[in-house]
């Protein structure tokens, strides 16, 4: 069996993925971003024949145009392009999950700056604004009031690129920390705390926010696989918060990190992403 590790760079967690799946006895290799040229029609110009794809790209377009030119000339693919599409795009997500009856924010998608006020007067300030597609917490706002709102809005509709434009609003709610929680295949492996950074309202912890051990209550394990069924997830971090004595959904992610989910959990994330994988292909 051989696998291919498609990332940009060799960090953290593709340095684990590569170490487990060489004590298992699995010819692995990484497959660089840059170095990769499609060819349409046709395949991707790289031959390696992989028995099975990891999509590590960090750029949501950068993975998705690559898993469909794999998934055209009929490789196998994990994260799949129909989960990506969904995981990758705050909109789809947010359809997806109110469609199955899984609690998320009070959400409003709108299309020009007064629309946009007019929803985050629904929603209530402060309210968050965030672009449908990104990660890492980047350009998501926290709009504490109408005149900082009118402001951010009138600066993305004249600055913005296409998907800045379209507004994304959702209610803010102050838990001061949210819940992440990483999925392989039929398993919640492994939960953290994420407490906001210092100074900032945001609790991812590329921008400082500390992770802290969570217990995996049937609750958490309930919500989050339903959550990765419901967008046929193989590997998803799901994100929820608590309101109310209730769990609500805030985001996907299907290129998930997950050394802060190791290091304080002390599961071993990468062996079970790797045994996932092999059981895969055996099947």
């Amino acid at each position: 069996m051989k696998l291919g590790i498609i990332c940009n760079r060799v960090s953290w967690e593709e340095k684990k993925l590569f170490k487990e799946a060489q004590g298992k006895n699995l010819n692995v290799h990484f497959i660089f971003v840059d170095d990769l040229q499609l060819e349409i029609p046709g395949s991707l110009s790289y031959k390696a024949d992989e028995t099975i794809y990891l999509q590590r790209a960090i750029s949501f377009f950068d993975g998705f145009y690559i898993t469909a030119a794999l998934e055209g000339r009929g490789e196998r693919v994990i994260n799949s392009l129909e989960t990506a599409k969904i995981c990758g795009d705050k909109i789809l997500t947010t359809i997806n999950l109110a469609g199955k009856n899984i609690k998320t924010p009070l959400t409003f998608i709108t299309f020009n700056v007064n629309s946009a006020l007019k929803s985050m007067e629904k929603t209530g300030f402060p309210c968050i604004i965030k672009p449908p597609i990104g990660s890492w917490g980047r350009l998501v706002a926290l709009i504490k009031d109408y005149e900082s709102a009118k402001v951010t809005l009138e600066d993305r509709e004249t600055l913005g690129n296409p998907y800045q434009k379209v507004f994304y609003v959702q209610e803010y709610i102050p838990a001061g920390r949210d819940i992440r929680v990483f999925v392989v295949g039929e398993e919640v492996v492994a939960a953290m705390y994420r407490y906001n950074a210092e100074k900032d309202w945001r609790s991812n912890l590329a921008i400082g926010g500390k992770a802290v051990s969570c217990k995996v209550t049937s609750e958490i394990e309930d919500i989050s696989l339903k959550v990765t069924e419901s967008v046929k997830g193989e590997i998803i971090g799901v994100d929820l918060i608590e309101k109310d004595g209730s769990m609500y959904v805030q985001e996907l992610n299907h290129v998930p990190q997950f050394r802060g989910v190791t290091e304080v959990s002390g599961v071993n994330v990468a062996s079970k992403i790797i045994n996932y994988i092999l059981n895969e292909v055996k099947n």
